[in-house]
């Protein structure tokens, strides 16, 4: 289990270093998702926890795209 975490923390690391601001984990979103796996299942938490980090993704990439094309017109 370390060598996974270990893994991890390095995927994290050397995809980007500098979380921008809005998107990294709120502690309101954090506190959610312990008290949810408190009442529920942890690993449904879990699984919700790495699909809203996608989704941060994926729309922080489209604010980039955006910005991007807006600076080029």
């Amino acid at each position: 289990m370390t060598d996974t975490l270990a893994q991890i923390r390095r995927y994290i690391k050397n995809t980007r270093s500098d979380i921008p601001e809005g998107f990294q984990a709120r502690l309101s979103e954090i506190v959610a998702l312990v008290q949810m796996s408190r009442r529920e299942d942890i690993v449904d938490a879990f699984s919700l926890a790495f699909n809203f980090g996608f989704a941060k993704g994926v729309r922080y990439t489209k604010q980039e795209n955006k910005k991007r094309r807006l600076t080029r017109s």
